[in-house]
């Protein structure tokens, strides 16, 4: 008895660390207090042992029960949405569950025994445990080299793929409930093992495609929500384009009047009111009369239409663009990151002293690739880390409507088979894309 407690406690041990790094990786948290959260790991990890014991070891309520714990632990401990968290702890547990159907029947197999002796405390079950973990542990680490994992764990509709793998785990979890009872004593045994290990390896791929299946027309969806949206931007930024033209032809009928206003001010010998007049006409023109010319019609639109808000705000802007006439990234694509780019900015800087605002704009083409980078002040109390770009990230007390803004960006980065990086230094926060030109992607 005290045998099988032990090899309990090692098993929940192993079993709830691997999950809770898988969980970790997965949306590429940080843990702030190391203590607080062994503490609770360990208080877990005692709970989930205490489960296995009353239920029995592959029960299914218990299994589902110690699930739904170590969800909400973890939730907990790296501040991730409660469905979010489950669904990655069904994405582990079945992942390992899987490849323990595969360890097990290789060794039923290999060492031509039935495979209820590795569900018994013996050397073939410590050695079943052992490689099952360390493969799991080796997949952990190639998927996060590979960001892949991230990908499939943040997906839109979560709530259908949480069933879909629920219903994938209860077909595992039968499967090596059939190990208790299954003997192998004929031929016939071993390709009944074989071809239910196989059916379950390809039931579970299916499951994989149905999934990724389910995000990519997600993914569709979201671009096309987000096209049309920028459809209708455009048309905002066109018309307010021709505002501002509209506006210098206004100020040049209206050159005459201001000149006959200093010419009778001088008159009178109004000297200091007519320098003010002059200051005062001279910063108005200034502002409407330099049009940033950018060599493409949508980022010169985009461009100017935010500097006026930034003029309006107090807030210095700087440019740097040396651009082509001809980009091969389509026109809505660039609204949606320059747009979104430049709003964030401007949101950001809005949140500290009008002396501290500044936003740095600057886009080029190097080596086949779109550049471009942004930087702007930002408040050191608000954070912005890379999982905000996969969810949603907003400082705004409307948050049901924002915060799609970074998730937008690397939907259509994505596209372009490009690269993103943010930076958060406190006070300031840098965005540095780069976006594959080519023939294809026109």
């Amino acid at each position: 008895m005290t045998e099988h407690i032990g090899m309990n406690l090692v098993t929940n041990f192993v079993d709830t660390l691997l999950i809770f790094y898988f969980v970790k990786t997965a949306f590429n948290t940080k843990i702030t207090n190391r203590g607080y959260t062994l503490m609770l790991l360990i208080g877990l990890i005692l709970l989930n042992t205490q489960i296995n014991i009353s239920f029995g070891l592959a029960n299914f309520l218990g299994s589902i029960s110690i699930i739904i714990v170590s969800t909400i632990v973890f939730s907990f401990l790296l501040n991730i949405k409660l469905i979010r968290t489950l669904l990655a702890c069904l994405i582990a547990v079945v992942i390992m569950m899987l490849i323990e159907v595969v360890v097990v029947n290789l060794m039923s197999i290999g060492f031509n025994i039935s495979p209820s002796i590795t569900l018994e405390l013996n050397f073939y079950r410590a050695v079943a445990i052992f490689m099952t973990k360390t493969i799991f542990l080796l997949l952990i680490i190639l998927a996060y080299k590979r960001r892949d994992l991230i990908k499939y764990v943040m997906i839109g509709e979560i709530y259908p793929v949480v069933v879909i793998l629920f219903f994938n785990f209860t077909v595992i979890f039968m499967m090596i409930i059939m190990f208790k009872y299954i003997k192998i004593e004929t031929a016939r045994d071993y390709l009944y093992l074989l071809g239910m290990s196989i059916g379950t390896v390809v039931f579970s791929g299916v499951i994989y495609t149905i999934i990724k299946r389910i995000k990519l027309q997600n993914e569709r969806e979201i671009i096309w929500n987000m096209k049309e949206k920028e459809h209708k931007n455009q048309e905002f930024y066109i018309k307010s384009m021709q505002d501002i033209l509209e506006t210098i032809k206004a100020q040049g009928h209206d050159f005459g009047n201001y000149i006959g206003t200093l010419y009778g001010l001088i008159q009178i010998d109004k000297f200091d009111e007519a320098k003010k007049f002059i200051t005062n006409l001279g910063n108005e023109v200034a502002c409407m009369n330099e049009i940033i010319e950018t060599n493409h019609p949508v980022i010169t639109a985009i461009i100017n239409i935010k500097r006026q808000r930034a003029l309006s705000k107090k807030i210095d802007l700087e440019i740097f663009t040396e651009l082509p006439e001809k980009i091969s990234i389509d026109y809505i694509d660039l609204s949606i990151i320059l747009g979104n780019l430049l709003d964030n900015a401007l949101e950001a800087c809005e949140k500290v002293q009008e002396e501290e605002r500044a936003i740095e704009l600057f886009m080029n083409v190097r080596d086949r690739h779109l550049i471009i980078k942004i930087a702007n002040s930002k408040s050191d109390e608000t954070e912005c880390e890379e999982k905000n770009i996969l969810g949603r990230f907003t400082t705004k007390e409307d948050s049901a409507n924002h915060g799609y803004g970074l998730n937008n960006i690397r939907q259509v980065v994505d596209q372009y088979n490009g690269t993103m990086m943010i930076e958060d230094e406190g006070n300031n926060f840098k965005v540095d894309i780069a976006l594959l030109l080519d023939e294809d992607n026109k």
